[in-house]
């Protein structure tokens, strides 16, 4: 599969109550950036937003 060279965010993503909420945890940075490594780990995979493994294998929420 070809990836996307980019992905699309909003420029008031962070205004985001969502966003806002994450950002107030514990960690809360450190899970925005990994929120943001999934999304362009989506964008190289190029599969209408499903992130696999491999072939066969597709993450779950248990993962």
């Amino acid at each position: 599969m070809n990836g996307v060279q980019w992905i699309k965010i909003t420029t008031d993503i962070f205004d985001d109550e969502k966003i806002q909420l994450i950002e107030s945890m514990p960690e809360g940075d450190t899970l925005i950036v990994i929120w943001f490594k999934i999304l362009v780990l989506a964008g190289k995979q190029n599969n209408s937003g499903i992130l696999s493994l491999g072939n066969k294998v597709y993450y779950t929420e248990e993962m």
